[in-house]
């Protein structure tokens, strides 16, 4: 299947993806400005099963747009944030709070989430300490 990234930032470089059909990778670099409505154009055209947002700008009042056009294109989107956006509508939120630690919410707003280890993995970067 395809995947589209929405590159607010341009700071994808998609050769480095290891193991990533190139052929079906749509990356889009609209600007900042123009991430929230990038992203709910590709969800909402239904051509693309899983749209990936990657460090937008706060999307307010854009994030219930965003849901509705995945839920008409039958599309999932995934937002990669640097902070949390608690106003972005989500049945499902992992909270990195270290390389080996992930917290998982489901529900929406505040719900308690389950924190689980993840177990040491000598192949991943995060391990290693090249993305620290």
């Amino acid at each position: 299947e395809s995947v589209a990234v929405v590159d607010a930032v341009g700071w994808l470089h998609p050769p480095g993806l290891v193991g990533v059909v190139l052929e079906r990778l749509l990356v889009v670099r609209p600007g900042t400005r123009r991430a929230a409505w990038a992203a709910e154009q590709i969800a909402r055209c239904g051509a693309v099963p899983l749209v990936v947002v990657l460090d937008p700008p706060r999307f307010g009042r854009g994030g219930r747009r965003l849901q509705f056009a995945a839920e008409e294109g039958n599309s999932a989107v995934v937002c990669v944030l640097e902070t949390m956006d608690r106003s972005l509508p989500a049945s499902v939120r992992l909270v990195v709070s270290a390389p080996d630690r992930v917290r998982v919410e489901r529900g929406g707003l505040g719900a308690p989430g389950r924190e689980i280890q993840l177990p040491p993995s000598a192949e991943s970067p995060c391990h290693t300490g090249a993305l620290r």
